[in-house]
């Protein structure tokens, strides 16, 4: 009995250690697709917009690094407008006829 119930007891934390294994890689993955995703949409725009006002080109680049920032704030329930304010302003250019139809179903998955 003793011998059984000290197994048991030994399992659970292996079995704990496991799903935090799990979460922290699953976490990795999704950073790892975060990075890529916002390089991918940083390079999209630049492709798209070579002679566009350098105002805008800083402030794109500004709201895209901050964006990391935005959404770990937004996982804390904090409140957070940043994604919000990235899709105003890259739907402005394509209303602004700075971006077309293509190009903002090109950059959409990123963005």
């Amino acid at each position: 009995m003793h011998g059984l119930l000290g197994f048991v007891i030994s399992m659970l934390p292996v079995f704990r250690t496991n799903t935090a294994y799990d979460r922290w890689w699953e976490a990795r993955k999704l950073w790892g697709a975060l990075t890529n995703n916002s390089r991918n949409f940083a390079m999209k725009l630049e492709a798209i917009l070579p002679s566009f006002e350098k105002v805008q080109k800083e402030f794109l680049k500004k709201i895209i690094s901050a964006f990391a920032q935005a959404l770990h704030i937004h996982l804390h329930r904090e409140k957070t407008r940043l994604a919000l304010l990235m899709n105003r302003h890259v739907n402005d250019l394509h209303k602004q006829a700075v971006i077309s139809g293509e190009q903002l179903l090109f950059i959409n998955p990123e963005l």
